[in-house]
């Protein structure tokens, strides 16, 4: 009915505790004028559902946010997303066309995009090497942005098998290479706060040795492979329709006393560059 196009009233909306994303958007609005800030509703249609074809009038939007002006500055809010911190949108909401419902009448506007410093996963492992040639892991994943949106949003309230699913999609390793131990999560409902996610496992079977030398390979993350192989000329379309980021991996190798070694090396540096980023 009315309700899909129309958003109630903001004192209903606060008195039943509930609402859609036009209510609550609404709500938000009003509130931060009665606080004296100047705001506003404004309607989008979500990346997920298309791009909005600012020639051509039509109503196709699927989400209303909103939106406040302070010292000639704008910040956006999604009220609907209740694990987003203050001016931080859900990636659908991100560089989006909206239509501001301003005082001089409809607006169209693009929401802010995140950066690459806005989206920061740390990811640290610290592998050991036991006597008998099998693997320790000790893992960590630290993340702000819109992974750490991600997280909480699958992880807060998960049951702890449906955790260990999330976290092992997390290591590619895991199942074929490895084991996971045992796992913890912090700071799920400390929206200002990075995420933090703590594994523990071993290895499957021993590294390999061939000749008194052990080959050991400590990737148990995500790897960069096939970069080398993009063929980006003549692409009429972005690579990665994902989001900017920032991945920092530390890789740490140890093995313990009882193996006497003679040399470790390490793979030489190696950097490449991309139109859409560095690796």
């Amino acid at each position: 009915g009315l309700g899909g196009w129309q958003p109630r009233r903001a004192t209903l909306t606060e008195q039943r505790k509930f609402g859609d994303c036009k209510d609550l958007a609404t709500l938000l609005t009003s509130r931060l004028r009665n606080a004296g800030i100047t705001a506003y509703t404004a309607c989008l249609l979500t990346r997920n559902a298309g791009v909005t074809d600012t020639t051509f009038p039509a109503v196709l939007f699927n989400h209303v946010i909103s939106l406040a002006v302070v010292e000639g500055d704008t910040i956006w809010m999604d009220p609907a997303c209740n694990q987003c911190p203050l001016g931080e949108l859900p990636l659908g909401d991100e560089a989006t066309v909206t239509l501001v419902s301003a005082d001089d009448g409809g607006r169209l506007c693009l929401t802010r995009p995140s950066t690459a410093n806005d989206n920061v996963t740390t990811r640290a492992v610290t592998l050991m090497i036991q006597p008998d040639y099998s693997v320790a892991f000790d893992a960590s994943i630290e993340a702000v942005g819109n992974y750490a949106l991600y997280l909480r949003s699958v992880l807060d309230g998960a049951t702890p098998d449906e955790q260990r699913r999330v976290i092992e999609a997390s290591f590619p390793e895991v199942g074929t290479r490895y084991v996971v131990d045992s796992f913890s999560v912090s700071r799920l409902n400390m929206i200002y706060e990075p995420v933090q996610v703590r594994v523990f496992g071993h290895s499957v079977r021993p590294e390999r040795v061939f000749r008194s030398t052990l080959y050991h390979s400590p990737y148990l993350m995500h790897r960069t492979a096939g970069l080398l192989d993009l063929q980006l000329e003549g692409r009429t379309a972005p690579l990665d329709l994902s989001y900017p980021r920032t991945i920092r991996d530390i890789l740490t190798v140890r093995w313990a006393p009882e193996l006497a070694v003679d040399s470790a090396v390490a793979p030489q540096e190696t950097r490449a560059d991309y139109s859409f980023g560095d690796v």
